[in-house]
């Protein structure tokens, strides 16, 4: 039973740091997104007149605070539903343990006592895999919509460059230099995507290595304090 308990609170303090790391490390990456989309923003914008220069560049400002906004109200919701089913899981057991030891039949407490341990540690993964779950789907939403900022940018960009192209070049150089801008943009939008993708799976491998390494070292703690306690009860045995 000690064991389970333990088990159960280790596993409590692995997850959810790892949680707020990947959290953390997923705004870095994402963050080299909106850099770079922002920078071709300008970019691009220059071909336009003043007045049409700071279109663009507003609705992309705009729309990439409304995808942050939204992704950390997500985010906060979530990390508040985790926290309220913690204190209820914790609650529980509480409650269930002081039930528990009030029994006077041993083999009843145990039982007693074993189903608490073991309803905290299932509501407690639960609890986790929601988190993690929600969390991931907030991010992916997240970096889709700044894709899409972007789109609505580029659209504006090249409808405005291509208005404010010199008026004595032919009709034929418009439309091959709007032509060769958009597949440039399609090309840095892709490439932007892939970058995002790699990083995240990257990222979900290095959590899921972590959480190997924990659990192998959470093994090796139960088992050093296991053999601990076996060498404390012959030591005193062995004495008498």
């Amino acid at each position: 039973m000690i064991k389970t308990i333990l088990r159960t609170t280790l596993l409590t303090s692995i997850f959810f740091p790892i949680l707020v790391s990947a959290e953390s490390i997923l705004s870095t990456d994402v963050l080299a997104v909106l850099s770079s989309s922002t920078t071709q923003s300008v970019s691009s914008s220059t071909h336009a007149t003043s007045t049409s220069t700071s279109s663009p560049q507003q609705i992309l400002i705009t729309c990439k605070q409304s995808a942050i906004e939204k992704r950390d109200t997500e985010i906060s919701k979530a990390k508040n539903i985790y926290n309220d089913t913690m204190d209820a899981s914790l609650t529980l057991r509480k409650d269930g343990e002081k039930d528990a030891v009030a029994v006077l039949d041993e083999d009843l407490k145990k039982k007693k006592m074993d189903t608490v341990v073991e309803t905290y540690r299932d509501s407690v993964k639960n609890a986790q895999e929601i988190l993690l779950d929600s969390r991931k789907n907030t991010w992916d939403s997240f970096v889709t919509e700044l894709n899409l900022c972007k789109d609505e940018q580029d659209e504006i960009s090249l409808e405005s460059f291509t208005q404010d192209v010199d008026e004595k070049t032919s009709v034929d150089e418009k439309i091959k230099e709007a032509k060769v801008e958009k597949i440039e943009l399609k090309k840095e939008i892709v490439k932007s995507k892939i970058t995002t993708k790699k990083a995240s799976t990257t990222q979900m491998k290095i959590e899921k290595k972590e959480v190997i390494e924990e659990k192998k070292e959470e093994t090796k703690s139960i088992r050093e304090t296991f053999l601990e306690k076996i060498s404390t009860f012959r030591n005193f045995f062995w004495s008498r």
